[in-house]
């Protein structure tokens, strides 16, 4: 009777999709500008211009509402930060992507574990019948 330790197909696809989410996040975080929603819907503009003229908003139409607001310059949006992000929002992104890599890191090292387990138990298998 011959064993074999084989490494499921379903962790090499973790792997792929993890890669690609830290690749997304680290596009996102390099490249912030993308995320603006005028670069997303660049080709729906371009194929509908009277509509998207009507919905464009400049900086005049943002200053004309806050002075007919009167909204104080202390409730206006303050960029402080780093790339566009809040302290708190950055932190908080910062938690959440160490958190995702020590979870990569404790599945790879479980995995790693159990193989050594099963291997070590299959040669006493065989040490037991030969």
């Amino acid at each position: 009777m011959q064993h074999s330790v084989r490494s499921s197909g379903w962790s090499l696809s973790v792997l792929k999709l993890a890669l690609m989410a830290v690749l997304l996040v680290s596009g996102a975080i390099l490249r912030p500008e993308a995320l603006r929603l005028g670069e997303i819907g660049a080709s729906a503009a371009e194929a509908l211009p009277g509509i998207a003229d009507q919905t464009q908003e400049g900086p005049e139409d943002v200053q004309w509402f806050k002075k007919t607001m009167n909204i104080s310059p202390k409730y206006q949006e303050q960029h402080s930060g780093v790339l566009g992000m809040s302290w708190p929002h950055f932190i908080l992104m910062i938690f959440l992507i160490l958190f995702f890599l020590a979870t990569l890191l404790n599945y790879y090292l479980r995995s790693k574990r159990t193989k050594e387990i099963l291997r070590t138990l299959l040669e006493e298998d065989r040490s037991r019948e030969g």
